[in-house]
């Protein structure tokens, strides 16, 4: 019923379980006198196709990168790649306005294109300073329809002496709840060369099991939502144990993504996650901040 009211947007305040006790109303009644109201979800302004053109055109494209820990001993493996936009008016854009508009057109191609090559050459800066890390890169499905995608991403990484299983390449979980056999077969060719495979935002759609255990995933990201409620919903707990339980069963790795607080990093660890990323760790930073960040977080975890 919860999931319910919130997906209807509701003015949900909170609820009560069975056996009832008078002491649980103290904090229902606590919020209905603060009034306090769901937030509603604004709609998200796109920007036009000619600003995308504009900011490929003019090299406004930045990539921001939030840092991946192992839970087990809280060293940097890895991070996330994300992009941004630079906009001459609205300044640094986030990639909600501009990505579903790139994916109308052959924008995306170019736009991932873009991306990857900044990437790399932060990654390779990170190398010669002895960061030895993964780097994980969103691919949005409709790039995996470009043919020659995935010839063009191994020259790259063959040119720059990139290992391929320190690139990881992100894909949502739609690829696989449909058949998708173009794109499939780009992440098969991509697998067999040893590049790694991660399935992004897991448990927001309706991907079935048996699809998931035939294709070539190492790595499996439970969407934040998973972490929301974790803490008080016991549910939501058992929830991500089942998902650790049956990565375990995969030969998948977890990775835990919008970890916020204290709270939710002690539910990723009990819950058996492996990696874990979020704003208690890390916002996303600029790549030349990463060295910083390491040296900073080195001295935090000791």
């Amino acid at each position: 019923m919860e999931d319910l009211a919130n997906k209807y947007n509701l003015n949900f305040v909170g609820s009560i379980h069975k056996p009832i006790d008078l002491k649980d109303f103290d904090h229902i009644f606590t919020l209905v006198c603060k009034n306090k109201l769901p937030e509603l979800k604004s709609e998200t302004q796109q920007l036009k196709i000619y600003e995308i053109i504009r900011a490929l055109e003019n090299d406004d494209i930045e990539v921001f990168y939030q840092p991946q820990v192992k839970l087990r001993n809280r060293k940097l493996v890895g991070v996330e790649a994300l992009c941004r936009l630079r906009h001459p008016s609205l300044g640094l854009i986030s990639p909600d306005k501009f990505i579903d508009k790139s994916e109308e057109t052959d924008l995306i191609f170019h736009l991932t294109l873009n991306v990857i090559d900044k990437a790399f050459t932060d990654w390779v800066a990170w190398y010669n300073q002895g960061i030895d890390i993964t780097l994980s890169i969103n691919i949005s499905p409709y790039v995996l329809k470009f043919s020659e995608f995935t010839d063009l991403f191994l020259t790259k990484v063959a040119e720059l002496n990139i290992p391929k299983n320190k690139i990881c390449l992100e894909v949502t979980e739609s690829i696989i709840e449909d058949n998708h056999e173009v794109e499939l077969e780009a992440l098969s060719r991509l697998a067999i060369q040893g590049v790694l495979l991660s399935l992004d935002d897991f448990g927001t759609g309706s991907a079935s099991i048996e699809r998931l255990h035939r294709l070539p995933f190492d790595e499996l990201k439970l969407d934040k939502s998973f972490f929301q409620h974790s803490v008080t919903n016991r549910t939501q707990y058992d929830l991500i144990k089942s998902c650790v339980a049956m990565s375990n069963a995969l030969d998948m790795h977890v990775v835990a993504e919008g970890i916020e607080t204290a709270e939710h990093w002690k539910v990723a660890e009990q819950t058996g996650c492996d990696i874990v990323q979020g704003y208690y760790i890390c916002k996303p930073i600029e790549a030349s901040n990463i060295s910083q960040w390491c040296y900073q977080w080195k001295h935090r975890v000791d």
